[in-house]
C-alpha cells in the first residue's frame, strides 16, 4: 500500500488537492466566461456536448488525444532523465 501512503502524502490528501486544483479552474473559466459576457452554464454544456455529445465526437477527441498523450509520455522521460526535447510536432507525424 505505497501508493496510498507515499513520500508525497496521504490518498485523501491528494484527492483534496486535486479537487481543490478542479474548483480552482472551474472558478477562473467561470470567472472569464462572466467577464466576456457569456452565460457560463450553456458554455460549460455545449462544451461537454460538443466533446461527448455523441459517440462520434468521443472518437474524434480520443483520436486527437491519443497520439498527444504518446508525446506526453516521451516529453516526461526525456525530461526525466535531464534532456530537452522541443521537437513534439515531428513525434506527433
Amino acid at each position: 500500500m505505497k501508493w496510498v501512503t507515499g513520500k508525497k502524502g496521504s490518498l485523501k490528501r491528494r484527492l483534496l488537492k486535486t479537487g481543490a486544483i478542479l474548483v480552482a479552474v472551474f472558478g477562473t473559466t467561470t470567472l472569464i466566461l462572466i467577464v466576456a459576457g457569456a452565460p457560463p452554464l450553456t458554455a460549460f454544456y455545449y462544451l461537454l456536448s460538443g466533446s461527448i455529445g455523441t459517440w462520434l465526437k468521443v472518437a474524434q477527441v480520443l483520436t486527437g488525444w491519443i497520439p498527444l498523450t504518446l508525446c506526453a509520455c516521451g516529453l516526461v522521460y526525456s525530461f526525466r532523465i535531464g534532456l530537452w526535447n522541443i521537437g513534439v510536432e515531428g513525434q506527433v507525424v
